[in-house]
């Protein structure tokens, strides 16, 4: 029953802490409060690489066009998570140290 309940008790929530695998994360609620300026909703999101590698290969274009936008792609996965990873370390810290 609690694992039917948690999303509820989670909704209000702008992290969550899992204290027994040590790691916390930003729930929507916090990306909302992160991106509230104006900034790109997506800029906390990380894109599906493999579906969108396989877009890419399925597009009409040349070689070329394909291996910039892959480029493109996996450059934005890289920022991406190394910003995700900055702010999970900055609230882990802060929640658990």
């Amino acid at each position: 029953d609690q694992q039917r309940e948690m999303p509820k008790a989670d909704a209000p929530l702008y992290f969550t802490i899992d204290e027994k695998s040590n790691s916390v994360d930003l729930t929507e609620r916090g990306i909302e409060l992160i991106t509230q300026a104006g900034e790109d909703a997506q800029f906390f999101i990380m894109p599906d690489v493999g579906a969108e590698m396989v877009r890419i290969d399925q597009n009409e274009g040349t070689t070329e066009e394909k291996a910039t936008l892959k480029n493109r792609l996996m450059q934005d996965f890289a920022e991406k998570s190394e910003r995700i990873h900055s702010v999970q370390q900055l609230l882990k810290a802060y929640t658990m140290f």
